[in-house]
């Protein structure tokens, strides 16, 4: 098998895209969005890494111009709360008649006030988001759930050249010995250097999240709130950089 039959193999059957030379990246992602009738420039798609694969993760672009092409239209939302976490399900239907639903949740700890209204929004939004994916069967993460999920990387698309812009997280090796705020705050400023200045910018993000007191059971949310920072950052500077 050649070399371009065995790049294309790793491509479709792995669904990895870190095999494709940066002129491939670019004539792939553009036959996506014109597969779907979505508009490339913009950006509906971005790169991140998972598990040791290159892939495409939907933004919102990308949701908001699907239930248009498709006439995805949310026919019921129904919220509930379980212990410390907030679940909606937003079901569906398609402009043929096709109806599907979908969750979306988020952890509220000791949220309050703005923070706690935020959070409801979101796991609405995530429902919303994965269900018009699944309605339109595109089986992708969507960028609401990247704060979440451990290990995953932002990667920014230059120039059709793939640049990492958030390190990975192993979550459950990285906040195990962490059970001070100094000890996060140890952490958040070993793994994102360039993101956060000091302490106080990380104490200050925490607070601006509904996070104003300390405890182990807060550990995983703030982690998720830290990395949000980052990736917002690093979708920044990819900006900045393109």
């Amino acid at each position: 098998m050649s070399d371009q039959m065995q790049t294309l193999e790793q491509v479709l059957v792995a669904g990895d895209l870190s095999r494709f030379s940066a002129e491939q990246k670019i004539l792939y992602y553009e036959r996506l969005c014109e597969s779907l009738g979505l508009n490339k420039l913009t950006k509906p798609f971005e790169y991140l890494s998972l598990q040791g694969k290159l892939v495409l993760y939907a933004t919102k672009n990308c949701t908001e111009q699907l239930r248009q092409l498709h006439g995805v239209s949310i026919t019921a939302l129904t919220g509930q709360r379980i212990d410390d976490v907030y679940i909606v399900t937003a079901t569906a239907v398609d402009k043929h008649g096709r109806t599907d639903c979908a969750t979306g949740a988020v952890s509220l700890g000791n949220l309050k006030a703005d923070a706690l209204c935020n959070a409801y929004m979101k796991a609405e939004t995530k429902s919303k988001r994965r269900v018009t994916l699944s309605l339109c069967s595109l089986g992708m993460l969507d960028e609401s759930e990247l704060d979440t999920i451990a290990g995953a990387k932002i990667i920014a698309n230059v120039n059709g050249n793939t640049v990492a812009v958030q390190p990975a997280i192993n979550a459950t090796e990285e906040l195990a010995p962490i059970a001070t705020i100094a000890d996060f705050c140890n952490w958040a400023l070993k793994t994102y250097p360039d993101v956060f200045p000091d302490e106080a910018d990380i104490k200050e993000t925490l607070r601006s999240a509904g996070i104003s007191t300390w405890s182990r059971s807060v550990i995983e949310r703030a982690q998720a709130v830290i990395n949000k920072a980052a990736n917002q950052w690093g979708r920044d500077q990819a900006m900045q950089s393109a």
